[in-house]
């Protein structure tokens, strides 16, 4: 039997929101599907919790994937002191001729190394320049080695940040970027790169037995169901750093209030399904109002937590439809074939409304239209489903024909 090529990816991002999971599982079914061996380097160290976390749950489903410590600890989240400390640590990781042994010594037992998808290609700022230097790290290892960029979205950056950029991403083979704005500008900065148009990472998740089996167990009342309809809040602003504002949370509230009220009058099953742990308390003061406020539908409306991205995967596969104010949930869902309509702020961009509309789903930026697009979508069902089951597979296509050739 022939050997399996063996890919190193770049990097497992980790659960603490499940669309950055489902980005690395993505990864994971596509390059399986290629027969690659895969290998990935963590995006934590020994050092971070995440990282056995992430580990204990690739390792569920997954008994055939090798996950090596992060290099460099990146976390925003952490304050001022505990980011210096990190940054002395990762210093002496640079400085450290074992190290770069190590690192090395696993770049040459690749036959090719991706660098996972995400939001990654911006230099608008120091922190940026931090970031992309430990990410990029392994660069300097690489040797003849193939070096792919998957999924990616950018953002424009002034002339120093652009230079840094294309410095760093002339060192690809071959680059995929996932939305039509990002794809504009990496072919401007990189004319004579090959640059590809591509979808994220998430869209192409397969099929998971255990994550199946452990659904059932979990959530055996929800998989008797039927009618339900999949609401998933969000919280906080783009990239999690800090909470909406009192009124745009009071605009969120009243939003989806109304929206549930009116689908439990006509008869469906409202499950608020929280895949962040960040939208929990949100998600939760909506939920109490109708537990509170009406004995008439206290049967009809639940509340989800999970953060298992393949189990919500299974979630979602029995939603007719979902409304949601998070881009990963609009894909999980998609992924399973359950159409959705997205709810987004205009001050976040484009790039979640281009996706959804790539797919042809429905989205606003407003309230006052979002129930006619859910009743929009409840008649339509089908034709929709038809339009994301073509979108997965030409995307899916696309990226397969690209790869097959490294």
């Amino acid at each position: 039997m022939e050997d399996l090529k063996k890919a190193t990816v770049l990097y497992l991002w980790g659960r603490r929101n499940a669309g950055d999971m489902a980005i690395s599982l993505g990864a994971i079914s596509l390059l399986k599907e290629l027969h690659y061996d895969i290998n990935f380097i963590s995006r934590f160290t020994v050092k971070e919790e995440d990282y056995f976390e992430n580990v204990k749950y690739i390792n569920a489903y997954y008994d055939d994937i090798t996950i090596h410590p992060g290099f460099f600890s990146l976390d925003r989240n952490k304050n001022k002191l505990d980011k210096s400390i990190d940054y002395l640590r990762s210093l002496f990781f640079y400085i450290n001729p074992k190290n770069k042994k190590k690192v090395k010594g696993i770049m040459e037992d690749s036959d090719v190394v991706f660098l996972n998808g995400g939001n990654l290609f911006r230099c608008t700022s120091i922190a940026d320049y931090i970031r992309l230097k430990a990410l990029f790290y392994p660069q300097k290892y690489l040797g003849s080695k193939k070096f792919v960029s998957l999924p990616q979205s950018s953002v424009k950056s002034n002339k120093l940040g652009e230079f840094i950029l294309k410095r760093d991403l002339n060192l690809f083979n071959k680059i995929f970027i996932r939305e039509s704005l990002s794809y504009q500008y990496v072919r401007e900065i990189l004319p004579k790169k090959e640059v590809l148009k591509s979808t994220d990472m998430a869209f192409f998740i397969s099929n998971n037995e255990k994550a199946e089996i452990n659904y059932k167990l979990k959530y055996s009342e929800l998989e008797k169901s039927s009618n339900n309809i999949g609401f998933i809040l969000r919280a906080t602003t783009l990239g999690d750093l800090q909470d909406f504002s009192d009124e745009e949370r009071n605009q969120i509230k009243k939003t989806f209030i109304e929206l549930i009220n009116n689908k439990l009058k006509e008869g469906f099953n409202v499950n608020i399904i929280v895949q962040t742990r960040k939208d929990y308390s949100l998600s939760l003061e909506i939920y109490e109002y109708f537990k509170s406020s009406t004995e008439k539908y206290i049967s009809s409306i639940f509340l989800i937590e999970e953060y298992d991205t393949l189990i919500l995967r299974e979630i979602y596969k029995k939603m007719n439809y979902c409304v949601t104010m998070r881009l990963h949930a609009a894909i999980l869902s998609m992924n399973v074939n359950t159409p959705v309509v997205g709810y987004f702020f205009e001050s976040w961009g484009k790039k979640n409304p281009g996706i959804l509309g790539d797919v042809g789903m429905e989205w606003t930026f407003t309230a006052d239209n979002i129930l006619q697009l859910t009743k929009l979508t409840e008649s339509n069902i089908g034709s929709y489903k038809e339009k994301i089951k073509w979108y997965i597979e030409n995307e899916k296509q696309i990226i397969l024909e690209e790869l097959i050739k490294l």
